[in-house]
């Protein structure tokens, strides 16, 4: 090449190195937050010794004397200003505790001490599966959320009964009630129809998907996390869904835990919006 081309070019060449250090990475990010959140997860340990030893809830009540509590639809972000966690959830903040049926967006302190001690997602006993290295991004956008957290929700479970799983019945499926058993789907069956009486028309007879619906009742202690104080709590119950659409679902019972577990999201949020002033769902 000659020497007027390689001046012509030079400039692209002295801003390339520019953008390259200006990319994070994970360890970067990790510096970048762990003065912000590390003094949040100190907190929350003594959140969780007092979470343990506090009374049954009696009174549906909290007192907010802050910005109003958020969470998001679904998940967390840096705009989500409450952390909701299960008290086994408290037991080691680097993993996730042993609960079944988890509701969504919950544990994202745990994230957050997980990226600090493994650089992965957290540990979660209940699927038993090594978890995979956390992305930067999404590290960052955990660490934002857990440095501007300002109130934490504990959910105190009282009484469960998870739901069981799918069995066939013969015949068309019951009306649900409650405490009975609950409609899966009904499916046609594959059996040869009978032969036709007189003067009827044939029905092909019908197969019953049935299942018994979990349960759960608890109830969530409220702190605020600037000096990790009870500031209330409410109570709600969940159950699953009378009926579950398994359309989509090759096996049928692998519909019944996320209905549950949204079924236990919905009446946490219901009760949250009853009792919690100022209480805010979204992004």
């Amino acid at each position: 090449m000659s020497l007027l081309p390689m001046r012509r070019w030079a400039w692209l060449l002295a801003i390339v190195p520019a953008f390259g250090c200006a990319t994070k990475d994970l360890r970067a990010v990790i510096t970048e937050y762990k003065p912000k959140v590390e003094p949040q997860l100190a907190k929350l340990e003594k959140i969780r010794d007092a979470a343990r030893n506090a009374p049954r809830i009696t009174v549906d009540h909290v007192d907010i004397n802050g910005p109003p509590p958020k969470i998001g639809i679904t998940d967390v972000d840096e705009h989500v200003n409450v952390a909701i966690e299960y008290l086994e959830d408290l037991d080691d903040l680097s993993m996730f505790g042993n609960v079944s049926f988890r509701m969504l967006g919950t544990a994202s302190m745990n994230r957050c001490a997980a990226i600090f001690k493994t650089h992965r997602y957290p540990y979660n006993p209940h699927d038993a599966v090594v978890p995979n290295e956390i992305p930067m991004y999404v590290a960052e956008d955990n660490l934002k959320h857990c440095a501007g957290v300002r109130y934490v929700f504990v959910i105190r479970s009282v009484a469960f009964a998870p739901p069981s799983s799918v069995r066939k019945q013969n015949g068309p499926c019951p009306l649900p009630s409650l405490g009975a058993e609950m409609p899966a789907a009904a499916e046609p069956s594959t059996e040869p129809p009978a032969a036709d009486p007189p003067d009827a028309g044939a029905t092909a007879p019908e197969k019953c998907s049935l299942f018994t619906g979990g349960y759960l009742s608890a109830e969530v202690l409220v702190y605020d996390l600037t000096n990790a104080t009870q500031i209330g709590g409410f109570r709600y119950t969940a159950e699953s869904s009378p009926k579950i659409d398994v359309a989509g679902y090759t096996d049928e019972a692998a519909a019944i835990e996320p209905d549950f577990a949204m079924s236990a999201r919905v009446a946490f949020q219901q009760a949250a919006q009853k009792y919690v002033p100022s209480f805010v769902v979204g992004y």
